[in-house]
């Protein structure tokens, strides 16, 4: 391997942006033949620099983009397309096709005769990705043994097409540039079919698209943390962000104020429901697109994560032909999908539901489901009073936002509906708290509330590196805990496969309040926080930290996650 010299044209730009002082560089380029590594890569090694501050440098450096291997880029599909063998030889590794385009990961993408040798061998036109050198190694080892375990299986994909629906129904392949002309070479579309696809199957909840001060930063939101998987070049950043508003059937000549926008987008046959919206921000237009998989949405409580004792409670409570029972927790936390769950098991022929929600984000057969207008006039209120002359049986109200809409629907619930609803509340008993501080009559909440369900989405441990978890004696201690619960405890090491986090999917873990009448009496006689917490654990209530714990005992999350979830100050409150 030739070595960096110190007129290294990036060395010297390593020095000149402030990355590393010359005599670091003097030390790496010292240490560089013993370690056998690029001078990027020793730098890091030696402690001298990140990722983040060396990768951008050279991406600019050798004009070609920057990739990570951890962030879930690789369709193991397509890596056989090289041979092992070369791929060893020259350090690359096919990682997606679209089309006749295949993106290889290099760890030195000036090697013309490489490129030129992998297009002869494949057929398709080779598209360069700069990755470390000890990630490319890395992958080849991990994907060949995968492809080797799975060959008589497996076949290799015939690529990546996305094809999209507006918001009209006017279908589209992705495959064509906003004017329209042939895009097949295009790195845009060629971007942002890779995106969604990757985004499809990592099972991806949100992905955001911003420009950056050196490059545009791809982020997706998996298990509920936002991971940074791509950084195109920022020369890209409009092209991109009008590609998507073009595909979403936004106004690609409006920059200065917020859009929305939605499509449908059909990604290796399953069909995917996308929600976009815009914000111009100081450096350029940013995008957020919320990810509905239609076909991986299970409206089954245990499937959820819920208790089977929690389950048969629930079911209880729905045979009651009227009250309001409340899903309650943050934003994410998985309340729609519960209410949505709710109607799954009342919804039936000889039943009227109507349901008022912004948006609806999945439609379920035999459910009238409204979509909130405001610049129509039509509000939750506004629909909840209409609903009331539709002879409904069951309503639904995707979220009580102001007192207008919470007293409609707490005289709904008076005059003879079961109303299904959600609010943003810590816990169940502070959603009677917050009912009467948006100003619902004490009275008038007690007699109307039926059940609240707080619930908090918890990350589980990744089966492909969870490990014997041993917590120290100060969180067990704080958790109520001993030793004795360290038997089953686990906690994943991070790999691959859970992005390093050590977590892969997520569970919910709930608490369901249930009222009878000393529960009733206590909250129209205006009876605080801790008094009704009391009351509610008196008559059996089990608290979502304390349902978390049997998650922690058995191994499926770590105490930490637990704690992290539910909250220190809440853990402590439940000790005490």
């Amino acid at each position: 391997m030739a070595v960096e010299t110190r007129s290294s044209s990036i060395g010297g730009l390593l020095v000149d942006s402030g990355v590393v002082t010359q005599a670091q560089l003097d030390e790496a380029l010292s240490a560089q033949s013993s370690l056998g590594l690029p001078l990027g890569e020793t730098l890091i090694r030696l402690g001298m620099a990140t990722p983040s501050q060396v990768f951008p440098i050279l991406q600019s450096q050798m004009n070609v983009p920057w990739a990570d291997l951890s962030d879930g880029l690789v369709d193991s599909r397509v890596v056989p397309v090289i041979p092992r063998e070369k791929a060893e030889r020259y350090g690359v590794l096919a990682l997606f096709r679209v089309e006749e385009s295949l993106t290889v990961a290099m760890h030195d993408p000036r090697a013309i005769f490489v490129i030129d040798e992998l297009e002869q061998i494949t057929g398709m036109r080779v598209l360069p990705v700069l990755v470390s050198q000890t990630d490319v190694r890395q992958a080849i080892q991990r994907y060949y043994a995968e492809t080797a375990a799975t060959d008589d299986d497996d076949e290799t994909t015939d690529g990546q097409q996305v094809v999209a629906t507006g918001a009209d129904d006017g279908a589209f392949i992705a495959d064509f540039d906003e004017d329209g002309e042939s895009g097949e070479a295009s790195p845009v579309v060629q971007l942002v079919n890779v995106m969604l696809a990757n985004a499809v199957r990592e099972g991806v909840s949100d992905v955001h698209v911003e420009p950056g001060r050196a490059h545009t930063s791809i982020r997706f939101r998996i298990d509920g943390e936002l991971r940074e998987v791509m950084t195109p070049k920022l020369s890209m950043h409009k092209s991109l962000i009008s590609r998507l508003k073009v595909m979403t059937k936004m106004d690609i000549g409006e920059q200065r104020r917020p859009q929305d926008g939605r499509m449908m987008v059909n990604v290796e046959g399953r069909n995917i429901d996308v929600r976009a919206a815009s914000m111009p921000t100081a450096r350029g237009e940013k995008l957020a697109l919320r990810i509905l998989d239609r076909d991986n949405l299970k409206l089954d409580l245990k499937t959820l994560g819920m208790r089977a004792d929690l389950i048969r409670q629930i079911e209880g409570i729905l045979e009651r032909p009227n009250g309001m029972i409340l899903a309650t927790g943050p934003t994410g936390s998985g309340k729609t999908t519960t209410l949505y769950c709710l109607l799954n098991l009342l919804r039936g022929v000889e039943r009227n539901i109507c349901s008022v929600e912004d948006p609806v984000e999945y439609e379920l057969e035999l459910v009238n489901q409204v979509q909130v207008n405001e610049a129509a006039g039509l509000t939750f209120a506004s629909a909840l009073r209409s609903f009331l002359r539709q002879d409904p049986d069951y309503i639904m109200v995707g979220e009580i936002r102001d007192t207008e809409t919470s007293t409609v629907a707490v005289q709904a619930a008076l005059t003879g509906h079961l109303v299904l609803s959600t609010l943003h509340t810590n816990s169940a008993v502070s959603t009677i708290a917050r009912l009467i501080n948006v100003g619902v009559d004490p009275s008038m909440t007690s007699a109307a509330m039926t059940a609240v369900i707080a619930q908090r989405l918890i990350r589980t441990n990744c089966p492909k590196c969870v490990e014997a978890d041993t917590p120290t004696d100060e969180l067990l201690a704080l958790c109520g805990m001993t030793s004795a619960d360290l038997v089953n405890m686990r906690r994943g090491a991070g790999c691959s496969h859970c992005f390093g986090s050590g977590y892969r999917g997520r569970t919910a873990v709930h608490e369901i309040l249930v009222f009878d009448d000393a529960l009733r009496r206590a909250v129209s006689e205006r009876a605080d926080v801790t008094e009704l917490t009391e009351l509610a654990k008196s008559t059996g209530m089990v608290s979502m930290f304390e349902g978390g714990k049997d998650l922690v005992r058995s191994g499926q999350t770590s105490l930490h996650e637990l704690v992290s979830v539910v909250g220190v100050d809440e853990v402590k409150r439940e000790a005490e």
